[in-house]
């Protein structure tokens, strides 16, 4: 995967990328992974219908990261004021999880993402919005850059990666028990905290 490499560390470019929160406070992605494992997982826009359902994929498992110690962030493209309403459609309130916005990409340029129209309107990814819609996923205003494309990266304190994923098109999302087993990896050496008793599959 361009940008990233299982066994190496963060480019020193992709922390240094500036990402905005949703009350507009601007922050490098450093402060949001720095010195804690952690889940990065970029998204597409937020009313993209294949980001509701990677989501959707992702959120039960969002306890077993928790229990892990395990930093959670979610980065979108779109307009940082659109974060507020994602969170209520998806019910991320109290998740846990830090949801922030990089309309420029820089990060999505540093992680070596694609950026590809055909992963947005090319055969598969129409269909994979056509079936998303028919399972219930609803398409809501974009506001984004349409042919960007997601990923997810998971590093262990020391900025490591033990995963690394970059989507080919909307519906190639990273499956969410690779995330956790990843993140049970990069916590398995941390010696704070004992896994025992704690839930963890």
């Amino acid at each position: 995967m361009d940008g990233l490499s299982v066994g190496g560390a963060l480019p020193e470019a992709l922390l240094d990328a500036v990402v905005t929160d949703e009350g507009g406070g601007r922050r490098p992605l450093r402060e949001f992974v720095g010195g804690r494992a952690s889940v990065v997982v970029f998204l597409r826009h937020f009313g993209c219908v294949g980001c509701s359902k990677h989501v959707a994929a992702i959120s039960p498992r969002l306890h077993e990261l928790e229990l892990l110690g395990v930093n959670v962030v979610f980065v979108g493209n779109g307009r940082p004021e659109n974060i507020a309403g994602f969170v209520a459609r998806h019910g991320l309130a109290g998740a846990g999880v830090t949801i922030v916005s990089d309309p420029e990409r820089a990060s999505y340029g540093a992680a070596g993402l694609r950026r590809a129209w055909l992963g947005t309107f090319g055969g598969r990814a129409l269909y994979s919005q056509l079936r998303a819609i028919g399972e219930g996923y609803q398409q809501h205003r974009a506001d984004g850059d349409h042919a960007q494309q997601g990923g997810a990266v998971v590093v262990d304190q020391s900025g490591v990666i033990t995963y690394a994923h970059r989507s080919e098109y909307i519906a190639d999302n990273a499956d969410p028990t690779e995330l956790v087993d990843a993140a049970l990896r990069a916590v398995a050496g941390r010696g704070e905290r004992s896994l025992a008793g704690k839930g963890v599959v």
